[in-house]
């Protein structure tokens, strides 16, 4: 029987992660609980967030001082791959999230793009997806009112939402369309 504390494993974890073949941490995120004042702390259910999304593009990696610790450098992927990131998980996903479709709008109007060969990587997905112009449509309307309401209202600040809601969230949609304009058979971006 292991018995290890929930802060030794937690500590190995972080242990492994530098070692990890990527050279990227893993972010643990553990939650911990007592069962009662008989037992010790044990983990609920700790998530492994760097197997999301696979491996950032060389390219795609921006280094950035933490804002309250200039002498601290941290590498990040770029705005335009976390673009990327957002258009495959939109598309990728069973049911569409507003959260997902607000991110690529938010995206686009700080700037991000998708240059070519980003442009290129989301081609290979929506080809290996089997994914054509109306399916991609079909996703770009179901981000509806309800569901935005249902989803953005408890996240965003009250002014953000009542401004995308004047226009029934057609700001969001038209996001969508412009960053997957070349699937829509519309203008590049």
């Amino acid at each position: 029987m292991d018995r290890r504390s929930p802060c030794e494993e937690h500590k190995q974890r972080e242990e492994r992660c530098a070692a990890s073949k990527t050279g990227w941490p893993i972010q643990i995120l553990s939650i911990y609980f007592g069962i009662s004042h008989f037992f010790s702390p044990r983990a609920l259910f700790s998530i492994d967030l760097t197997s999301i999304g696979g491996n950032v593009l060389e390219t795609q990696i921006v280094k950035k001082a933490i804002a309250n610790a200039p002498e601290k450098i941290v590498a990040t992927p770029s705005a335009n791959y976390l673009l990327f990131q957002k258009c495959e998980t939109f598309l990728n996903r069973r049911h569409v999230k507003a959260r997902d479709a607000f991110d690529i709008h938010l995206l686009l109007t700080r700037g991000a793009h998708l240059d070519k060969n980003l442009q290129a990587h989301l081609e290979d997905f929506i080809a290996m997806k089997e994914m054509d112009q109306e399916s991609i449509e079909t996703r770009i309307q179901d981000i509806n009112t309800k569901l935005c309401t249902v989803e953005l209202r408890p996240v965003l600040p009250l002014a953000i939402f009542e401004e995308l809601a004047q226009n029934e969230f057609e700001a969001i949609r038209h996001s969508l369309r412009v960053v997957l304009a070349h699937w829509l058979g519309k203008e590049t971006q």
